[in-house]
């Protein structure tokens, strides 16, 4: 009887204490705007130049609710007023944030994949690290500031991204 009560009454505390636990996969939509910072980095005469070119696109997250690292993928599909010019972006990261009541800053880091294509031309892919900072409201909205750096470091302080390597993004993310 004894043993009975014991698994009863710890199985009632626990139903009694549990704590509902926030969604770990969080899919949202997001704008991005590529800056025009180029000072920071030699100009690139052989890539159009890009700055002010705004995008679109998806991210996912897998963001434990406990644990601050997580895990980003995003993907943006810039419109540049060229014609015959696209670009696009791809990046997977890890994301460390601290986690605040209403406000959570964080650093991103990993790896992106360019895609820039031109009518009449193979369309080329390039990678490298990326890097940034971002604040995520507790709302799901988030502002991020990203640079990519260049998969081969010898010669260049920065990378670009065509011209200009800092990238501003805001969106909103479901589910948390």
């Amino acid at each position: 009887m004894r043993r009975m009560f014991l698994t009863l009454s710890t199985a009632v505390a626990l139903v009694a204490l549990a704590a509902p636990v926030d969604a770990q996969l969080k899919f949202g939509v997001q704008g991005a705007m590529i800056s025009s910072v180029a000072d920071l980095s030699a100009v690139d005469v052989t890539q159009p130049d890009l700055s002010g070119t705004f995008g679109a696109g998806l991210r996912a997250a897998l963001q434990p609710p406990i644990f601050p690292l997580g895990v980003v993928a995003q993907g943006v599909y810039y419109m540049p007023d060229l014609d015959d010019t696209s670009l696009a972006t791809y990046s997977l990261a890890a994301q460390l944030r601290v986690p605040l009541p209403l406000i959570s800053p964080y650093v991103i880091g990993g790896m992106q994949w360019t895609r820039r294509a031109a009518a009449g031309a193979a369309s080329t892919t390039s990678s490298g690290l990326m890097a940034g900072v971002g604040v995520q409201l507790t709302l799901g909205l988030f502002l991020e500031a990203t640079m990519e750096l260049p998969e081969d470091l010898a010669g260049a302080a920065l990378s670009v991204l065509d011209n200009d390597p800092i990238v501003i993004k805001a969106g909103f993310v479901f589910g948390g």
